[in-house]
Parts: structure tokens; C-alpha cells; sequence
């Protein structure tokens, strides 16, 4: 079983850095630990973001909405997921989304205030923090578009995986109802049918009901 310093090194903000780099920061820095209950709210809706928080063990299930409420967006994280940098500092610091324990979960907390003493002294913790949050800006451009979404809903499915989900989600679910959808992207049901149908025989969905399950998000792009 990896002891806590191995998997705090897994954890995208300390990766390259050595175990005794790492037990040097557990003794001079308040870092803080956070068993949650599955159930428990760990971030709301609309939060203000003041803490870094990182999964250590367990899944979290994350959850928000678009359209004014008729899409709603599920997702599944689990360890190494690194929850709202983007949000933590800027002009929009609130959560867009809740986070709530699936099961049983360990979390790593680093506030504001610890994180910027982390990215001051250490460079790998700068280093890493600013690749995480180039890679969203960088992923609209590499999978934002593709020339093969040439259908409404292929390309919404595509602007909720690049600007809604984690990359290390484990399960993704969208919940529409189909009349929602049909507005939403102006089709008529049969080509929202059609679009379902084919999505699914080229492995990239499944659809039952409401819901639109995508079990990995990285072989989808």
C-alpha cells in the first residue's frame, strides 16, 4: 500500500518533487486532511473557492448544470483529481459546480494563503500548478473542434467534455429529457435519434432513458 508521501507525489501539484522535499513541507507547512463521508457536500454551488483540494483516496461525484437547468452534467473523480484551480484565484472565485463524497474519501486541503508560500519557495509546485491550468485553455484548441461533429450534438457533447469535465473523470453522465435536447439543438427527434444511435455504434456513448454515459472521457476525443 503507498505510504501518504507516495501519494501526495502522485498528486499533480507535487509531481518532481523528492520524498524528503515532500516530508519537509508535511513539517513546516499546515497541511490539511479531510476524511469525508460518502453523502457529504464537500463543495456547494456557488461556494467561494478559498482552498486547493485534492483527492486522495475514495471518488467524489461532481455535478452541475447548463441550458438554465435542462442539462444537467455528472461526473465521477477520483484520486490525483485536483478540484477548481481555476477558480481559486480572478475575477469569478465561486464553485460551478457541487461536489459531493460518492463514498468514503480522503481530501488533501491547501488554503490561498499556504498554496502561494508552496509556489513561492518550491518551482515545481509553480511549475505544475501553471501546466494544469494551461491545459484547459489549451485543450479548446486541440480537441475544441473536429471536422467530424458536423452534427448539433456531437458538438455539444463536445463542448461539455473540453469545458465542463475533469480529464481525469472516470464516468461522465449528461441528463437530458429528449424534447430539451431537440430544442436545445434545433433537430427534430429522429436526427437526434440518428446522432444517438451513431455516437453509440462508434463506442463513444451509451444512452438509456435520459441519460448519456461516456465511461472514459480521454479515448471519446
Amino acid at each position: 500500500m503507498p505510504t501518504m508521501i507516495e501519494k501526495i507525489r502522485e498528486l499533480p501539484l507535487f509531481m518532481g518533487i523528492s520524498p524528503e522535499s515532500i516530508q519537509l513541507i508535511l513539517e513546516k507547512l499546515p497541511l490539511h486532511f479531510h476524511n469525508a463521508e460518502a453523502g457529504e457536500t464537500v463543495i456547494r454551488k456557488g461556494e467561494q473557492i478559498e482552498v486547493l483540494s485534492f483527492v486522495i483516496s475514495g471518488s467524489l461525484k461532481v455535478e452541475g448544470e447548463i441550458e438554465r437547468g435542462r442539462i444537467t452534467v455528472c461526473q465521477w473523480v477520483g484520486e490525483g483529481c485536483m478540484l477548481f484551480p481555476d477558480f481559486l484565484f480572478g475575477y469569478e472565485r465561486r464553485a460551478p459546480m457541487s461536489v459531493v463524497a460518492a463514498e468514503k474519501c480522503g481530501l488533501l486541503c491547501v488554503s490561498k494563503q499556504l498554496l502561494v508560500e508552496l509556489i513561492s519557495a518550491d518551482r515545481y509546485c509553480l511549475v505544475n500548478l501553471l501546466n494544469d491550468l494551461s491545459y484547459k485553455a489549451q485543450a479548446r484548441l486541440q480537441f475544441g473542434e473536429d471536422a467530424a461533429d458536423n452534427e448539433p450534438l456531437a458538438r455539444l457533447l463536445r463542448h461539455i467534455l473540453v469545458n465542463l469535465t475533469y480529464r481525469r473523470a472516470r464516468r461522465i453522465e449528461i441528463v437530458a429529457k429528449d424534447y430539451d435536447l431537440q430544442a436545445i439543438l434545433g433537430i427534430g427527434p429522429g436526427e437526434l435519434a440518428e446522432s444517438l444511435e451513431r455516437l453509440r455504434r462508434e463506442k463513444k456513448i451509451e444512452y438509456y432513458g435520459d441519460v448519456i454515459s461516456i465511461n472514459c472521457r480521454k479515448e471519446y476525443f
